[in-house]
Order: structure tokens, then sequence, then C-alpha cells
């Protein structure tokens, strides 16, 4: 049974929710960055193709949609949001670059980092609907 149609209904549920949750309140906008990490860190665990190419885009447009709401429900801290995506973006990108060899050696920090997302999205979740 294929996975790919559960991620990328998961996914669209991610993306229909992202503008109300991110511009709620800061806590939003962190959970549903998280969410768009998550699915991104989740593709490397697929084998499949289509599985990782909708986890990537899925992930990369909930990113993208949630810098949108942030920045438009936040003005005032625009300039402040436009350096952290900046630093993401170098971040990711020098991450591409790196060797074979270098990416093997931080696989273990990629798979502590996405076991701390994915802890998070719990509480975080909680919290941002007023249960906590």
């Amino acid at each position: 049974m294929s996975t790919v149609p559960l991620r990328i209904a998961f996914a669209i549920a991610v993306l229909v929710a992202t503008p109300v949750v991110a511009s709620a309140s800061w806590i939003g906008t962190v959970l549903t960055l998280i969410c768009g990490a998550v699915l991104m860190f989740q593709s490397r665990q697929s084998a499949r193709r289509a599985s990782v190419i909708v986890l990537l885009a899925g992930g990369t447009a909930i990113l993208a949609l949630t810098g949108v709401a942030a920045i438009l429900s936040h003005r005032e801290q625009a300039p402040i949001l436009l350096a952290a995506l900046l630093i993401a973006t170098g971040l990711v990108s020098g991450l591409t670059l790196l060797s074979a060899r270098a990416r093997m050696r931080i696989t273990t920090l990629g798979d502590t980092i996405e076991v701390i997302l994915l802890a998070l999205l719990l509480p975080l979740g909680a919290i941002t609907a007023g249960l906590a």
C-alpha cells in the first residue's frame, strides 16, 4: 500500500491550516515551521522517489506559506524574519554542497534534530490551541 496519497493529504491539511495558525501567534508560527521541517526530515527515510518529492514539496510550501503569514501578521518584525529566512536559506544551501562522506557524518545529528522537532509538536500544538 502506498503512503504517497496520505502524505499528500497531510501536506494539504497543514497548508490549509498554516495561514490561520501562523498568523495567530508566534507560537503558532513556530508550530507550522516545525511541521514543515518535520515533513522535510521524513523524506530522508523514504525509499520511493514520489514520496520524497511530495514530502520535500509539501515541507517547502509549508515553510514558504508560514514565512509569508508571519511577515504579514507581524510586520514590525519583518526585518528579523527576513534575516532568519536568509540564514536558513544559506544553511540549507551549504548542506546540499557537502560531500557524501561529510553528509554521512552528520546523519546522527539530523536524526537527533528530527526527534526533538517531533517531540515539540504536541506541546506547541496544545499551547497554540489554548489547552496549556
